[in-house]
């Protein structure tokens, strides 16, 4: 005999069993937008560098940290590598030489797992060999925000452990 009740509460079960895990979140925020030495020469470019890089530690998150937990981050300072040129035409261009021109990320965070804090902590990122290593990554440093992402990458693996943070950088 035939248990319909039976057959959906199985069917259920097997669909629940086939979801994925959810993953970790993040969440930058910035108190201060305009006090932040070098995060773009517009309020337009600060705003959309802040988002790419939530976005990017979101994604970090969501590949790194278990399924309740959130990772609040508060940008205190950021300074972008390199140095805006005026370039042909007139166009604003980041150049990147190595140097003094390195970049430095100081952040506040609060790992939650639920409402339990984990761990929290300020971090000062900064890379001074930033264009030695980017070899390392085989990673194409054109890509926007390339060498801060790198590492917050670098940070979040080395911090959070997780072993595959830091594999790509996009």
């Amino acid at each position: 005999m035939h248990d319909p009740l039976a057959a959906l509460a199985s069917s259920i079960l097997l669909a629940a069993l086939a979801l994925p895990a959810q993953a970790g979140s993040a969440e930058l925020t910035c108190p201060d937008l305009n006090a932040l030495s070098d995060a773009g020469t517009t309020q337009y470019d600060r705003e959309k560098n802040i988002a790419q890089l939530g976005s990017y530690l979101n994604g970090l998150a969501g590949n790194g940290l278990g399924s309740d937990d959130k990772l609040k981050v508060e940008l205190l300072e950021l300074d972008l590598a390199g140095t805006m040129r005026i370039g042909s035409g007139g166009r604003e261009t980041r150049v990147v030489r190595g140097l003094a021109d390195w970049p430095r990320i100081s952040v506040r965070y609060t790992l939650l797992h639920g409402s339990e804090v984990l761990s929290k902590g300020e971090d000062l990122l900064s890379d001074p060999n930033f264009t030695a290593t980017m070899r390392s990554y085989g990673g194409d440093a054109d890509r926007p925000l390339y060498y801060e992402k790198r590492m917050l990458a670098d940070w979040f693996r080395s911090r959070f452990g997780s072993p595959q943070a830091a594999t790509s950088v996009k």
